[in-house]
């Protein structure tokens, strides 16, 4: 927006703003609608933007635009219109530093756009992903007759925070380390009667729940991957004894070191062998490497410092 307010006046300011804005509300808001999973367009088919299969594309025969759609190129086409532009006005010897900087920052505008379409498909296919595997969960429950309970638990460590203690001073405030918290997001469902709105009739439906656990470090403040196994260690525990209807779990976490290393990974078949009486097992692992956001754990986060702030 600098560089159209700096080089274009009138009508052309007008115009290349509001073609900007337009951009923006596309790419914030547009965009992710416009991936599908089966397109052979380069920048919204989801199956071949990432790869999963050939395309019929033939860089030798056809054209780079025959594989991309029109509203795709919008943003290249706009950074290509504003450098043409930048160019073709007569501009001073003095100014050509200026000129060189409007360009390069232009070329880099469009990169970040190509990187944030690139990030949005990922994300767009991670969340189809997930929601196979939730579809997956109610109809296993169903075919099982409501007794083959999965869940789906998200855990994340919220950001350390300062203890707080009422009326504390700025030097007892001072130097202290954080306090570990760790959350779990708990999504299961259960096939209950419910009735139908319409004419009354009662059959069996699932129904989704959520539960939330909080862990808090006690001795220390480390987030470690011993920290986390003994985490996941105490919250199957706890799911067996409160929710006992749960007999598997499918782990979800970021991709944060304590979460995505080996050792995780060969910790939980100790975890599974050694809770074999709670009759509760993690049989599978995934990691959310694409971020889209905050998630149900930070909205959590957010609700329970805001009374813990307003009881202090």
């Amino acid at each position: 927006q600098n560089v159209i307010d700096k080089f274009f006046t009138g009508d052309q300011h007008q115009e290349m703003s509001f073609s900007l804005t337009s951009l923006s509300q596309f790419l914030k808001y547009t965009y992710t609608k416009h991936i599908t999973l089966t397109d052979e367009c380069c920048t919204h088919g989801i199956e071949y933007g990432l790869g999963r299969q050939d395309s019929s594309y033939i860089e030798t025969n056809e054209t780079k635009t025959s594989v991309t759609c029109i509203e795709c190129r919008y943003p290249t086409y706009l950074c290509d219109l504003i450098r043409t532009n930048i160019m073709n006005k007569t501009v001073d010897t003095q100014n050509d530093e200026m000129i060189q900087d409007a360009m390069n920052v232009t070329n880099d505008c469009c990169t970040k756009f190509r990187m944030f379409m690139a990030h949005r498909m990922r994300c767009k296919n991670q969340n189809e992903s997930i929601g196979k595997i939730k579809d997956e969960m109610v109809e296993r429950l169903i075919q099982s007759g409501g007794k083959d309970v999965q869940a789906l638990m998200i855990v994340d460590f919220k950001i350390k925070f300062e203890p707080v203690s009422a009326r504390e001073t700025t030097l007892d405030h001072y130097g202290k380390r954080g306090i570990g918290w760790h959350g779990i997001h708990i999504m299961y469902f259960n096939l209950e009667d419910v009735e139908d709105g319409k004419d009354g009739k009662i059959s069996k439906q699932p129904v989704q729940y959520s539960v939330y656990l909080d862990q808090v470090l006690e001795d220390g403040n480390k987030q470690d991957t011993i920290c986390v196994v003994s985490l996941l260690d105490a919250a199957l525990k706890q799911i067996s004894y409160n929710i006992p209807s749960i007999k598997s779990i499918i782990l979800q976490s970021d991709n944060a070191n304590s979460y995505q290393n080996n050792f995780i990974i060969c910790a939980i078949a100790l975890l599974n062998a050694s809770n074999t009486g709670h009759c509760v097992r993690i049989i599978s692992f995934i990691h959310t490497e694409t971020q889209d956001g905050k998630t149900v754990l930070d909205a959590h986060f957010a609700r329970c410092m805001r009374f813990l702030n307003h009881f202090m």
